[in-house]
């Protein structure tokens, strides 16, 4: 799972080994990314704080066996 960025950055912020995993983690981001928006805060990713206007969005990412 990614964060894309503005630029076209794209920050890993995790692996899951199912889909439904991938897919709560990815709500969880989206809430996060919400709520610091609305309390004027920046969301913690992979270790850096991000401003929530540079965050495009978070997409769910499926992996061949061999990458």
């Amino acid at each position: 799972m990614v964060v894309r960025l503005r630029e076209g950055e794209a920050l890993r912020i995790g692996e899951h080994g199912t889909a439904a995993e991938a897919s709560a983690q990815a709500a969880d981001a989206v809430a996060q990314i919400s709520a610091a928006a609305s309390s004027g805060t920046w969301p913690l990713f992979a270790g850096r704080y991000l401003s929530p206007d540079t965050i495009v969005s978070v997409d769910l990412l499926e992996e061949s066996p061999d990458t």
